[in-house]
């Protein structure tokens, strides 16, 4: 017997609304490798708050973590191999 598909248990399997603006420039931070701490001196909040709005960007994207929220930034176009590079420059 097959496992139910999303659609047959009633799951929404809508694809996630982009990022708002404050979303993707969090995500930009996680990708320069920041921390917690680090990012909340960037944006001027608290680490905690830092943590809070990071939990709330992977429940809005569906993911478990901030690695996975980046990746699938990175796969929906989100966030752009130029973002990275900007970040990186040409190593």
């Amino acid at each position: 017997m097959s496992q139910p598909t999303p659609e047959a248990e009633g799951e929404a399997t809508a694809a996630p609304r982009p990022l708002t603006p404050r979303q993707r420039a969090l995500l930009l931070l996680v990708a320069a490798g920041g921390t917690n701490a680090s990012i909340g001196r960037a944006l001027g909040i608290q680490p905690a708050t830092v943590a809070g709005r990071l939990g709330l960007i992977y429940d809005w994207l569906g993911v478990p973590d901030r690695a996975s929220a980046l990746a699938f930034a990175i796969y929906r176009g989100e966030i752009t191999p130029a973002d990275l590079g900007r970040i990186y420059g040409d190593r």
